[in-house]
């Protein structure tokens, strides 16, 4: 799921402006180590 989000978000920030890219990134980064988190505590 976290590979996904992260290609998903680089394949999306090619398009866009560079600073916008590095935001969706950080936040996709984000959601990934919460999402690992959530999955690990809760399973």
């Amino acid at each position: 799921m976290a590979e996904k989000l992260n290609d998903f978000a680089s394949r999306l920030s090619k398009g866009v402006p560079k600073g916008l890219g590095l935001s969706v990134k950080l936040l996709a980064g984000a959601s990934a180590a919460v999402y690992g988190v959530y999955r690990s505590m809760f399973t």
